[in-house]
């Protein structure tokens, strides 16, 4: 895929402005920057992960609520997942009663 030569140099443009305006996450490189992406974008195109939309103000509310209440989560994010992994949890539990259940009504019979 070809891209003018232009637009390359606008993108590249905007990397570094945003690298300078948000030196706080760490990237100090373009190329850093581009691979960090390239990593992220791979993650979704092979299925490894599900991309889930929060609404900005409803997340930011959830990492403020976190601190406030001394909350055991790293943040909004690290709550999400623990809340996953609950569930899955609870739902394994489940499917083993479930099928406890089944095999007794499966011997009566």
């Amino acid at each position: 895929m070809f891209i003018p030569l232009c637009a390359r140099v606008e993108l590249l443009a905007q990397i570094e402005n945003f690298i300078d305006r948000n030196r706080h996450l760490g990237y100090t490189t373009r190329e850093e920057f581009i691979k960090d992406a390239a990593r992220w974008r791979l993650r979704f195109l092979t299925g490894t992960y599900e991309y889930v939309e929060v609404q900005k103000e409803k997340y930011e509310k959830a990492e403020l609520a976190i601190r406030e209440m001394n909350l055991p989560f790293l943040g909004a994010a690290d709550f999400i997942d623990k809340q996953l992994e609950t569930l899955l949890e609870k739902h394994g539990e489940w499917q083993q009663q479930k099928e406890e259940k089944e095999k007794k009504t499966t011997k009566k019979r």
